[in-house]
C-alpha cells in the first residue's frame, strides 16, 4: 500500500492508502478523541455510530461486524 498524498490531494483530517496492484484503497478519518472512551475499541465504536447518525443511516441497517486492533508489526514502512 502507498500513501496517496504522494500523488493526490488529501485533506488534513484524512489518511488514504491505495493498493499497488488491486483497485482498492483504505481511508481513515482522523477524529477528535472521545473523552468518555475507556479504550480504543469504544472510541472507534463512538465515532462509527456518530458518523452513522450524521449521515442519517438507518440504525436497523448499520452494525459493527468486527473490531480488531492491527499490530504495529503489520504496518509497512512504505505507508
Amino acid at each position: 500500500m502507498y500513501n496517496s498524498s504522494q500523488f493526490r490531494d488529501v485533506p488534513d483530517h484524512q489518511e488514504v492508502f491505495v493498493a499497488e496492484v488491486a483497485e482498492s484503497n483504505i481511508m481513515f478519518d482522523l477524529l477528535e478523541p472521545d473523552e468518555d472512551a475507556t479504550d480504543i475499541q469504544s472510541a472507534a465504536r463512538y465515532h462509527f455510530e456518530q458518523l452513522s447518525r450524521d449521515n442519517e443511516a438507518d440504525p436497523n441497517h448499520t452494525r459493527i461486524v468486527l473490531e480488531r486492533t492491527i499490530p504495529e508489526t503489520m504496518l509497512s514502512s512504505t505507508m
